[in-house]
């Protein structure tokens, strides 16, 4: 019955260097083995989401400082800050990672140098991300709570102050929980896996259980419309987005590890297990990965100001200087204001200051008819 079931890898299959494309690709037999279509996939994402990272983040940070002023009254602030400070990382990460690669190729005796630089970096960001779902999580618990009952709102508006203890809470526990999991997996490796899969598992239910918690609020979202919190440039729309993006991210790969998980019997003893927890640090790569474009693109979209900010900077003059020059600092566009009403062109105003001193010229012509009465 073992023979049947048995996956047969290709020659030079090694698990620890492959194991984390077994056994997605054995779904699609096209006569090319595991290793290559895996490779082949995997960089293909990777590549499109780089590319994406590249060209949206230099506009993302000049519209993050932009707003930076009006952002730190909203209650959320500490979060968006989070958020950008992730999407930063993550930006300079890739590219440090693909310099790291470069000289991985041209100086091989330095291999396990840049192997522990990965290492750290990856520890980094994958706590990061953690920590991002976290705080989405209680935002969304948050919202939920102040739906139903809007007297909670003196006690469930955090101070600035608040907020960051929070966050190094969050922190907190999460490098705990990361730096325990290897002392449990040397006591008892089959414990040890099963700690870092429901750890995982439960994460992940906790957000999707967080998405839940927004549709009564999609609803009747008006009823929030007096709430002081909510009314700071609503920023219960990038927590919503950010939520709805990552969960609808999740979906896509979660069903695959439970179907393969049941299919070839990962929960039946500690060596499928490996295979499972081999799955789940794909997983969260490609959470790491991912998360930043899902940061960017929920707070360019979460507004029209943003939008208007966006499309104001893709006009001016100084779009180059946005992308070439990241260290600049944030200055509107030339030919665009931002009014109460969103973002007009600077040539209505000079047109019509002529208009509105018009007035004063006329003055004197008004006051000549007064020497005729003395005549």
């Amino acid at each position: 019955m073992a023979s049947t079931t048995s996956i047969q890898y290709p020659p030079n299959w090694d698990p620890a260097i492959n194991g984390t494309s077994y056994p997605i690709w054995d779904y699609f037999d096209t006569g090319i083995t595991e290793t290559s279509v895996s490779t082949l996939a995997l960089i293909s994402v990777l590549g499109v989401v780089y590319l994406l990272n590249l060209a949206i983040f230099p506009f993302y940070r000049h519209v993050f400082n932009l707003n930076q002023t009006r952002d730190k009254g909203t209650p959320v602030f500490q979060v968006l800050n989070h958020s950008y400070q992730i999407a930063r990382a993550m930006f300079i990460t890739q590219n440090l990672a693909i310099f790291i690669a470069m000289l991985a190729i041209f100086l091989p005796a330095m291999y396990h140098i840049f192997q522990w630089v990965a290492i750290f970096l990856l520890f980094y960001l994958v706590a990061a991300a953690e920590v991002n779902h976290y705080l989405l999580s209680l935002l969304a618990i948050q919202r939920f709570i102040l739906y139903f009952n809007t007297e909670s709102e003196k006690y469930l508006t955090f101070s600035d102050t608040t907020m960051k203890r929070i966050i190094k809470g969050c922190y907190g526990f999460v490098i705990f929980h990361i730096l325990s999991e290897p002392a449990v997996f040397i006591k008892n490796k089959y414990i040890g896996f099963w700690m870092y899969t429901s750890v995982y598992t439960t994460s992940n239910l906790l957000l999707i259980g967080s998405a839940v918690f927004y549709i009564p609020i999609i609803k009747n979202i008006q009823k929030l419309s007096h709430l002081a919190s909510a009314q700071l440039h609503k920023p219960q729309r990038f927590v919503l987005w950010q939520i709805i993006s990552i969960v609808c991210v999740k979906c896509i790969y979660i069903p695959i590890i439970v179907v393969l998980g049941l299919q070839y019997g990962m929960f039946d003893d500690a060596n499928n297990l490996i295979r499972y927890t081999q799955l789940i640090v794909l997983c969260k790569s490609i959470d790491i990965f991912t998360l930043p474009l899902i940061i960017q693109m929920t707070y360019l979209g979460c507004n029209r100001k943003n939008l208007e900010a966006l499309l104001a900077s893709l006009n001016s003059r100084s779009v180059w200087r946005i992308v070439l020059c990241p260290c600049s600092k944030p200055m509107a566009p030339r030919h665009f204001a931002t009014s109460h009403f969103g973002t007009r062109p600077f040539r209505h105003q000079t047109i019509s200051a002529p208009t509105i001193s018009a007035p004063a010229i006329s003055a004197p012509v008004i006051s000549a008819p007064a020497p005729l009465k003395n005549e």
